[in-house]
């Protein structure tokens, strides 16, 4: 009885795996995620942190530069960047929605920006990693930054090195940026991105 359950259990995991593996393959999915120029795909974010809707979908920020800022409380890089990330959303407000993406549990995100002292007073929406997620921007080390633009293509994956005030600007007003890209399996290189 109990090597039929198993071998019952398997089965339905593996369909699960080949299903989400064709529904991946479906809308370009490879084993990177994403790549720069793709669509993404509409997807529901849960919040853990800083939002009034306890779920978010992208569609509802296009027409806004969104930047997802993958973290941890553990990453030192991550932390120090946080200041930086709020004070870019407030100047750009209309135009640039940040969204912190942790895999670290609701609990230990509200106990952090409680008492850290550069995540006091942060007030980017905090958003848990998912399946979803984690299949449309796979990465290995942080930080890492998608940034999409207004219609909703992947624009570049970066470090926090890229995130300044000139880059958003140039986005918002259309000219092309030169970025510094992130690719967690090779070197470093430079695109010339013209939105």
């Amino acid at each position: 009885m109990k090597t039929r359950t198993i071998i019952i259990v398997m089965a339905m995991l593996l369909s699960n795996f080949l299903t989400n593996a064709q529904e991946n393959k479906a809308v370009g999915i490879t084993k990177k995620g994403l790549q720069i120029g793709q669509q993404v795909p509409n997807f529901s974010m849960i919040t853990l942190l800083n939002s009034e809707d306890k779920t978010l979908s992208l569609s509802s920020l296009k027409g806004k530069i969104v930047i997802l800022d993958f973290w941890s409380t553990w990453c030192g890089p991550c932390v120090r960047a946080m200041p930086k990330l709020n004070s870019l959303q407030h100047e750009f407000k209309n135009d640039l929605q940040i969204l912190l993406v942790t895999k670290d549990s609701a609990n230990r995100v509200s106990k952090f920006f409680n008492l850290n002292n550069y995540a006091k007073g942060v007030k980017l929406p905090v958003i848990g990693l998912n399946e979803t997620t984690s299949a449309l921007f796979p990465f290995t080390h942080m930080p890492h930054l998608v940034w999409i633009n207004k219609q909703g293509d992947v624009l570049a994956i970066t470090d926090t090195e890229a995130l300044n005030r000139e880059n958003i600007k140039d986005i918002i007003a259309q000219k092309p940026v030169v970025f510094i890209l992130k690719d967690d399996y090779k070197p470093k290189t430079k695109v010339d991105n013209k939105n």
